[in-house]
């Protein structure tokens, strides 16, 4: 039998145990820091596949052991292949982006245009002399270069990482897989213990939860999903055009898609000078059209209609969010940014529903 607990505590005895809980949580969280990322993806993932699982469960007649299974194994072939192709194809584009670019602008039509000659070099000239600043081929070469070189240079890095730590990828993907099948099989069990060892009303951790969970399936299903798509429509685009490296531009497509406020045009825009300067105007136009209306597209039909109103935060504050999270956590930012802000967010929204009203009401008193 468990030793009796006496309900009456000394204050020296309750302050040593809170001490020692502290120590214990910091010692626990820092055990488990280097699957933290696994771990939020993996909860998340069981719970935008939650409703295949129930669909599975119902199929196989309550065996949940075989359905999370089976779900489990979906996702892992799903997200593996596209990632060990992208991983492939990008270690070799990336490094020969730099040199590829750097060539392409030493095209006849190309350098006539970055000497301030012909009807572009002459319009491009007049823009940049209105902001003071030279307009020559050395400039406008430099500033592409050092354009292609930083993001080859932020892909190179990951790719790097990724290589060189192959079985630590693999272990860490299993490390996600274990947490979604579990996440599928004991989810709620998982959720409730968490409520009874929490003193907020159930209300209350409901509403932080849902709103980690709606903010985190925004991004992976919503914003996730739809910057993949303009990322492919973006590269594909580009191979139709006859332009270098699609598949490593694809990429740099559907990061920035992510930004609300920055967006495809990023690599858009320059792609689209460089077919002008080139003079392929008709490809240029064409190009230009399909990748803003199919971007237009995904971003208010496609996008609206994965999230629906799961991202209930301000344009701005989740573009901050984004860019401060990819700086403090790298790529894993693009998710913990948001969800940070969603915690922020939630813990404001409470302090304004329940919280300010009580300490109003005690400093009255």
């Amino acid at each position: 039998m468990p030793p009796k607990v006496d309900s009456a505590h000394p204050t020296g005895a309750v302050v040593f145990f809170f001490a020692v809980f502290v120590a214990s949580l910091f010692a626990f969280v820092y055990v488990l820091w280097d699957f933290a990322t696994d771990v939020v993806l993996g909860f998340l993932i069981a719970a935008i596949c939650r409703p295949l699982y129930l669909r599975a469960l119902n199929g196989l007649h309550g065996k949940a052991w075989l359905a999370a299974g089976l779900v489990t194994s979906l996702v892992g072939i799903m997200v593996a292949v596209p990632a060990i192709y992208l991983v492939t194809s990008l270690s070799q584009q990336a490094a020969a982006a730099y040199v590829i670019v750097h060539d392409s602008l030493e095209g006849p039509a190309v350098q006539e245009a970055l000497r301030g000659e012909g009807w572009f070099g002459r319009r491009a000239e007049g823009v940049f002399n209105l902001f003071g600043v030279e307009y020559s081929a050395e400039t406008v070469r430099a500033g592409a270069s050092n354009l292609v070189r930083a993001a080859a240079a932020l892909l190179s890095t990951q790719l790097n990482a990724i290589v060189a730590n192959v079985l630590a990828v693999f272990y860490h993907f299993a490390m996600m897989l274990v947490v979604v099948y579990y996440g599928l099989l004991d989810g709620p069990s998982f959720k409730r213990r968490m409520f009874d060892l929490s003193p907020l009303p159930d209300v209350e951790e409901e509403l932080i939860v849902q709103k980690f969970k709606d903010v985190g399936i925004a991004i992976l299903l919503g914003n996730g999903v739809a910057s993949l798509m303009q990322g492919a429509l973006g590269g594909l685009a580009m191979w139709f055009a006859g332009l270098s490296s699609p598949v490593f531009w694809g990429v740099i497509i559907a990061i920035f898609a992510f930004l609300p406020l920055i967006g495809t045009n990023v690599v858009v825009v320059p792609a689209t000078i460089y077919l002008i300067m080139d003079d392929r105007w008709v490809v240029a136009v064409v190009f230009f059209v399909f990748t803003n209306l199919q971007g237009m597209f995904i971003d208010n039909i496609v996008k609206t209609k994965l999230m629906g109103d799961r991202m209930q935060m301000h344009t701005l504050l989740v573009f901050l969010a984004l860019l401060g999270g990819i700086a403090a956590f790298g790529f894993a930012g693009l998710l913990y940014g948001p969800l940070v802000a969603a915690l922020f967010v939630t813990v404001v929204e409470l302090y304004e529903r329940v919280y300010r009203l009580q300490l109003f009401a005690r400093s009255r008193n």
